[in-house]
């Protein structure tokens, strides 16, 4: 009688294991498109990067009366090392080269210009991909498509 129990309720085990394995693949195919955390595109990335630089060389002036040289140390100025040794961007977030540059993915340092109105960053390339305003520090962002 042991032998007969035993082996319905390994059966019951097996039966319930894939009973529960269906069920939990027809949640996960059930679930609707954008509920699931979205996985960034390198696309997305370099914008999200380009919008980062921006604001923080836009807090950078507004806190400290100056911009950072741009164009080289750049991302050591916005991690701490300027004269109040404040922290506009977190250091590592974004890649940069041996000189203090962000890159863009090419591998290339990312354009950085400063007009009378707006911080503009460029792809090493050429085409424009964030720019922020200096009187509101609002920025904006381009994917190619503006």
């Amino acid at each position: 009688m042991a032998k007969i129990s035993t082996i319905r309720s390994g059966a019951v085990g097996k039966l319930l294991l894939l009973l529960s394995l269906g069920l939990i693949i027809y949640i996960f195919y059930s679930i609707p498109d954008g509920f699931l955390p979205h996985k960034p595109t390198q696309e997305e990335n370099v914008v999200w990067g380009a919008e980062e630089i921006c604001s923080s060389i836009y807090l950078y002036h507004k806190e400290l009366g100056a911009f950072p040289d741009v164009n080289a140390s750049l991302a050591k100025a916005l991690a701490g090392d300027n004269p109040k040794h404040a922290e506009f961007l977190e250091s590592g977030r974004i890649p940069v080269d041996g000189s203090g540059r962000f890159l863009d993915p090419s591998g290339k340092p990312f354009r950085i210009a400063i007009t009378q109105h707006t911080i503009e960053i460029f792809y090493s390339e050429g085409g424009i991909v964030a720019t922020c305003d200096l009187k509101t520090g609002q920025t904006h962002a381009f994917n190619g498509e503006e």
